[in-house]
């Protein structure tokens, strides 16, 4: 089991459209010794449910040899 730290840095602008609607840009990097770095760069937009809930969908692409080449991704 590796229990050595796992660090991890990001940029997350986001903009609200109106009320109810937002949209975001991430950039982001995760490391852990004697593993390789990912880095990943994604963008979405999300939707205001109630004031403690929201929806959003996203897709993004890796920078780096260990980061996935391409994902989406939904949230609640």
């Amino acid at each position: 089991k590796d229990t050595s730290p796992q660090w991890m840095v990001t940029l997350d602008p986001q903009l609200s459209l109106g009320q109810k609607w937002m949209v975001f840009a991430e950039a982001y990097g995760m490391w852990q010794k004697g593993k390789q770095p990912q880095w990943v760069l994604d963008s979405g937009f999300g939707y205001l449910l109630s004031p403690s809930a929201m929806i959003d969908v996203m897709g993004g692409k890796g920078l780096s040899a260990a980061a996935p080449d391409y994902f989406i991704a939904m949230g609640l």
